[in-house]
């Protein structure tokens, strides 16, 4: 019996090595860069804006990590709950930024950014790269100011994660507050804010996106005969005035 118990807790140990082993295959692709709290503040661009009532600051668990094979591949993991965390996965070569949302180990959305530009600022000799990209599509109406409807609007470096992220056609952002990683973030936003070909200014945009909406809005009353009351005084672009 007693021989029996530990051929038994031998072939244990065996399968927790076996274990282990076949973990640190999965993962030798992967190295770990960084490991900790940052804290991000969501807030509305506009102050009237419905969505200034949800104005937070939290922190999240990031963590960075590259490609063992292709050290430009870099993977931000943000995770504000357990088991709920969302990935965005850069790949600085191609330019390429994909961003998941994963529950419980299981990708539930998926988001491809297009490329825009890309700026280096030198801040205490120590250089950043930062990219912008967009999240686009075409728009559903005319007398616009461009062809195309900017959904979302994201800075990323490749070594902080992501800096600022504009959701719902800039009415809200999410912007990095604060991080280990670096003593000179503030200097960073500063030098970035000055740079309007790369920043623009983002209230006038909300504006902007404000107004086209309100447009497109006229524009499908106008089209489906309907009838709608505005309960505040609306200012109307010039291409409908």
């Amino acid at each position: 019996m007693r021989t029996l118990s530990i051929l038994f807790l031998i072939s244990i140990f065996a399968l927790l090595i076996s274990c282990d082993l076949h973990e640190d295959k999965v993962s030798s692709n992967e190295k770990k860069k960084f490991n900790g709290m940052v804290t991000m503040k969501n807030y509305a661009i506009l102050e009237s804006s419905y969505f200034s009532k949800f104005d937070t600051t939290r922190e999240e668990f990031l963590t960075i990590t590259y490609n063992d094979v292709d050290p430009t591949i870099v993977t931000f993991n943000y995770e504000a709950f357990p088991k709920h965390y969302i990935q965005y996965t850069l790949d600085q070569s191609g330019n390429q930024l994909k961003k998941m949302l994963v529950e419980v180990s299981e990708p539930e959305d998926e988001i491809e950014y297009t490329f825009d530009s890309e700026r280096v600022y030198q801040i205490d000799d120590e250089d950043f790269v930062v990219k912008k990209f967009n999240w686009i599509r075409e728009k559903y109406y005319s007398c616009c100011f461009d062809c195309k409807d900017t959904l979302s609007t994201i800075y990323v470096n490749k070594d902080l994660g992501v800096l600022q992220e504009y959701f719902r056609g800039f009415k809200t952002t999410t912007v990095l507050v604060e991080s280990n990683k670096t003593d000179n973030l503030s200097q960073l936003f500063n030098a970035i804010k000055k740079d309007k070909a790369f920043y623009p200014d983002e209230k006038e945009i909300a504006l902007r996106k404000e107004r086209e909406m309100v447009k497109a809005l006229l524009r499908m009353i106008e089209e489906e005969d309907l009838e709608i009351d505005f309960e505040e005084e609306v200012e109307l672009p010039e291409c409908l005035e």
